[in-house]
């Protein structure tokens, strides 16, 4: 089970740099600058991690409240 979700967590990390790859390839050909192309996609990688932190976050808590309450 631990190395299914292993292959999954590297294939989903593998998908995540191609997209990055392919979105600085776009910003370069529209004209950024490598530096500046490099920094907006970081960018969009920090935003897309807090999205995904706080959702995980809200859902761990729902989950506990839940619990708390008796509904589970």
């Amino acid at each position: 089970m631990f190395e299914a979700a292993s292959i999954i967590l590297d294939l989903l990390i593998s998908l995540i740099e191609f997209v990055g790859l392919c979105l600085k390839f776009i910003l370069r050909k529209a004209g950024f600058s490598e530096q500046r192309a490099s920094k907006l996609v970081n960018a969009l990688a920090w935003l897309l991690l807090a999205f995904f932190l706080l959702s995980l976050a809200a859902l761990l808590i729902k989950k506990f409240l839940a619990i708390k309450a008796g509904l589970v």
